[in-house]
């Protein structure tokens, strides 16, 4: 599991290591949810506190708890030990930095035109209304949390800092070359752009609308995506 020891030889170990991981979740998401984030378009159960709050849905569970059990069965066939509860409360804090980057990068390296630093951020097309300073409360949140967790545990605060700086590095760093690899990959940004014509449709000039077919009499509604608003009408191409 990962040591808590301070230094550059841990360091080494970790941060590269939640990178990789972070890197290719948000590439496995992406190609899973397409241009609609949030598991928008999955027959998933969900749950909202409120208009302000992200929704809570089953997948988003499963998929934490598919990736709970999978360090838990890789800790029984190399170890044969269940995780120590103070090992968990580790991966814990570290896996809550690895949620906010990979949260981050879905929207960042999603080849759509409807996501980039500006389009998801700036322009509030992320799904909560809670921001501060063009970023999630959430992320403060579970960064807050990460801390916590690494506190608890005797996980030493310089490594966790600087795992955190690694971390908002490659989010910039991803977040300015981006641009430059989508236009590399013409074929992969053409994809996501069909699928934008096939499922998602434009109400005005920055409303976002999913379309929600009715099976039983072949018409079709639509829901936004924009926190907060609520439209009803017909459906408008680009």
């Amino acid at each position: 599991m990962f040591e808590t020891e301070a230094g550059i030889p841990a360091f080494l170990k970790i941060a590269p290591s939640l990178i990789a991981f972070a890197i290719i979740w948000a590439l496995f998401e992406i190609e899973t949810e397409g241009t609609i984030s949030w598991a928008a378009l999955f027959p998933c159960a969900r749950y909202k506190k409120s208009p302000e709050t992200k929704e809570i849905t089953s997948y988003h569970i499963l998929l934490g708890l598919m990736l709970f059990m999978a360090f838990e069965i890789t800790s029984i066939a190399v170890f044969g030990i269940w995780i120590p509860i103070e090992k968990l409360v580790q991966l814990g804090a570290w896996m809550l930095l690895v949620t906010n980057l990979e949260d981050y990068l879905w929207n960042i390296m999603n080849p759509s035109e409807l996501y980039g630093w500006k389009e998801t951020f700036v322009e509030r097309r992320y799904p909560t209304a809670r921001f501060i300073w063009n970023i999630p409360v959430d992320y403060f949140m579970m960064t807050g949390g990460s801390l916590l967790f690494a506190v608890i545990s005797g996980i030493n605060l310089y490594l966790w800092l600087s795992v955190l700086i690694a971390l908002i590095m490659v989010a910039v760093a991803l977040t300015i070359s981006m641009p430059a690899v989508h236009g590399r990959f013409p074929e992969w940004k053409r994809r996501y752009q069909e699928h934008n014509r096939r499922h998602c449709f434009f109400l005005g000039d920055d409303v976002v609308a999913t379309i929600q077919v009715d099976f039983s009499d072949g018409r079709s509604g639509y829901t936004t995506e924009v926190p907060g608003v609520s439209t009803t009408g017909r459906i408008k191409h680009r």
